[in-house]
């Protein structure tokens, strides 16, 4: 996980995971980069000990559910919740963005560009 004080980025290694709170959950990840000496994939081992306030994930596949609570747990043996709050769907030449707001209501944005 790459992250500073304010947030955290969970980016895709080379496995798939059936939810988000599964991938939270697994204690290390196989990455996409490889060892210059080996050609061994590396391995990502996760220890969360000071949680940013958001975190992001980048999914690759269409069949990871999106939790809508999301619990972490540090290496003090308490629990982080994170509620989500936005998805984005990026391809070809435009975004949609999905923002949830905490009373429930769904906010659309949908844009379009040239390249």
């Amino acid at each position: 996980m790459v992250h500073g004080i304010f947030s955290g980025d969970f980016q895709p290694g080379t496995g798939v995971h059936g939810s988000i709170q599964q991938w939270v959950n697994t204690p290390s990840l196989p990455i996409c980069r490889r060892c210059r000496v080996c050609n061994n994939l590396y391995t990502q081992f996760l220890d969360y000990i000071d949680l940013p306030k958001i975190i992001t994930f980048e999914l690759r596949d269409k069949t990871t559910v999106l939790d809508t609570i999301v619990s972490v747990r540090q290496l003090s043996d308490a629990d982080l919740d994170y509620r989500l709050v936005g998805i984005v769907y990026f391809g070809n030449t435009h975004f949609i963005a999905h923002i949830i707001k905490q009373d429930g209501q769904i906010w659309f944005w949908h844009h379009s560009f040239a390249i």
